[in-house]
């Protein structure tokens, strides 16, 4: 979870100094993970311009929330045909799409039954 990679970082910091850009990603990434679980998702693809979750029949999220953020007109949320939920993200949200992958994948949790 986010604490457990924050005190991985702290201790890799701490033994070798300032850490490479690259590290900063995984970390995010494995954040990204982590939330992903919790919504029992088989698959997450993250993109420039989107977030792809494939989720396991038996997603914690309640099937009838998840519809009203499609249906909500002007809803960045698709369903797929192959049943991938995914969100789109705005021309500001592409400058950073692990920032805005994290804020959706929170709002999921928090639509979790």
């Amino acid at each position: 979870d986010d604490d457990e990679i924050a005190m991985i970082l702290e201790e890799m910091v701490d033994r070798y100094g300032p850490l490479p850009d690259e590290v900063s990603v995984l970390a995010d990434l494995m954040g990204l993970k982590s939330l992903a679980r919790r919504l029992r998702a088989q698959s997450l693809e993250l993109t420039r311009s989107r977030l792809s979750l494939a989720l396991a029949p038996d997603t914690p999220l309640d099937p009838a929330r998840v519809m009203s953020l499609v249906r909500t007109a002007g809803s960045l949320y698709r369903l797929t045909p192959d049943m991938r939920l995914t969100r789109a993200f705005s021309a500001a949200e592409q400058k950073a799409p692990a920032v805005a992958a994290r804020r959706c994948l929170l709002e999921l949790v928090a639509c979790a039954a």
